[in-house]
């Protein structure tokens, strides 16, 4: 089975984000493409994909806006964060969060489109950078990040 790569992300989300997730800074963690709770996590975000929308279009000052794409290139799968997000007609866009482990053609900064069926998660951050609503996956990963130590 094709195993997905997903970055795992610690506690203070953003502090991957922001540090551009660096060498010292980045756990990626196996996921199975199978395993059931990761595919119930990604199921809830894309369920609840209208609620993300609808604080897009009543941003806060000072929140940030992330999405998880799942991006598939050179025969690869990676579930990579993605900031600064629009949502127009139907589309998202935004920049790629992290350098991607996996997929080479891409790079942090790289603008990346996707339809709400290919989010696998989506989070919103305070002005404190505090997870405010979504981060489906985040637990699930961090789980067997532990169940792995």
């Amino acid at each position: 089975m094709k195993m997905i790569r997903s970055l795992l992300l610690p506690v203070v989300l953003s502090a991957l984000v922001l540090s551009g997730c660096s060498e010292d800074a980045e756990r990626v963690v196996d996921v199975d493409s199978a395993d059931p709770e990761m595919n119930q996590a990604y199921e809830d975000a894309r369920k609840s994909v209208s609620d993300f929308v609808a604080a897009l279009g009543e941003r806060k000052p000072g929140y940030r806006y992330l999405l998880k794409m799942r991006i598939e290139a050179e025969d690869e799968v990676e579930h990579i964060w993605v900031d600064s997000v629009s949502y127009k007609e139907g589309v998202f866009s935004g920049m790629i969060a992290n350098e991607p482990y996996r997929i080479t053609s891409m790079k942090m900064g790289d603008t990346v489109r996707s339809s709400a069926d290919d989010i696998s998660d989506w989070a919103i951050l305070d002005d404190k950078d505090e997870l405010t609503a979504g981060g489906f996956t985040i637990a699930v990963m961090e789980k067997k990040r532990e169940a792995a130590e």
